[in-house]
């Protein structure tokens, strides 16, 4: 149970429909209510679709400073509003020293440190298995596409 009573959800499936008509690239809209499981994802509960098909895996793309990670909505941790903090972390990188990023999720972190630094090697590390394939998927974007 999400909390909403039908009227509350139907608002909010308006709402939605508002979203993809404003924006014709927008394919879902959803809602996610809570962080439930271990690896703070919100898991199969934790996020509700108010429009468009309902995937799995339910996946988007971020960009930041040019640079685009996968995420798996469902299964892996990510907040946008680390962005700062990322990019304060990009800054630090001297040419040719050796990244490594620990607790990587969709690998964010590395991946701008890979495309807007002259580090020698980044590594990531995740112990979630759909956050890490996540974070791979985003490096095979980084290898076709160096110059994002």
């Amino acid at each position: 149970d999400d909390g909403y009573d039908d009227k509350q959800w139907e608002e909010l499936v308006e709402m939605g429909k508002r979203i993809m008509k404003k924006n014709g690239g927008i394919k879902i809209v959803a809602l996610r209510s809570s962080l439930s499981t271990s690896s703070r994802s919100p898991g199969d509960a934790g996020i509700r679709i108010l429009c468009g098909p309902d995937r799995s895996p339910l996946l988007t793309t971020h960009a930041e400073d040019g640079v685009r990670a996968v995420v798996d909505l469902r299964r892996a941790f990510f907040s946008p509003r680390m962005a700062d903090e990322r990019g304060r972390l990009v800054r630090q990188v001297r040419d040719g020293e050796r990244v490594l990023v620990p607790f990587g999720g969709v690998g964010m972190e590395g991946l701008r440190v890979a495309a807007r630094t002259g580090a020698a090697a980044v590594v990531v590390v995740e112990r979630c298995a759909e956050a890490a394939e996540c974070a791979r998927r985003g490096a095979r974007m980084l290898e076709r596409n160096p110059t994002a």
